[in-house]
């Protein structure tokens, strides 16, 4: 993993963990919370046979898992392809 985003986070996690990533609606969540859960992602995608380079496409609104996600995939060391959660299914398909 190079220095992105994540790396950042993941440091952040390492000297400032318990310290606030993201205040939302429902609360908030520490740099360890979101360093721990886009280490899930990433995993999953590691588990599913996502890699480096392969696009990743992410729908979703703006919330704390869309971060959660964007991270998890940067660190598994794939291309991160956000969408407009207002895409209708026919939107999306490859013409």
């Amino acid at each position: 993993m190079g220095l992105n985003l994540a790396t950042m986070v993941h440091e952040s996690a390492r000297s400032d963990a318990g310290k606030p990533a993201l205040l939302h609606d429902g609360g908030r969540m520490t740099y360890r919370e979101l360093d721990d859960l886009s280490d899930r992602v990433a995993a999953g995608l590691q588990a599913a046979g996502i890699g480096r380079g392969d696009r990743v496409a992410v729908q979703l609104p703006t919330i704390p898992e869309f971060v959660v996600a964007y991270l998890g995939i940067l660190k598994n060391g794939s291309v991160v392809v956000p969408l407009s959660f207002l895409l209708k299914a026919g939107e999306l398909t490859k013409k």
